[in-house]
């Protein structure tokens, strides 16, 4: 199974919990490429 995460960190080896906006550490991913890709185009623009 091949499981995607949408991030703007480069060259990442392990996942690990970042705090989400709900004050709560969490590792988002998914199956499905698109809902990865939506998640990136968030956290790009999150950091511009």
């Amino acid at each position: 199974m091949v499981l995607y995460h949408g991030s703007n960190t480069e060259n990442i080896k392990v996942l690990r919990p970042n705090q989400a906006d709900h004050d709560r550490p969490y590792v988002y991913m998914t199956t499905i490429d698109v809902v990865a890709a939506f998640y990136l185009c968030n956290a790009v623009r999150a950091t511009v």
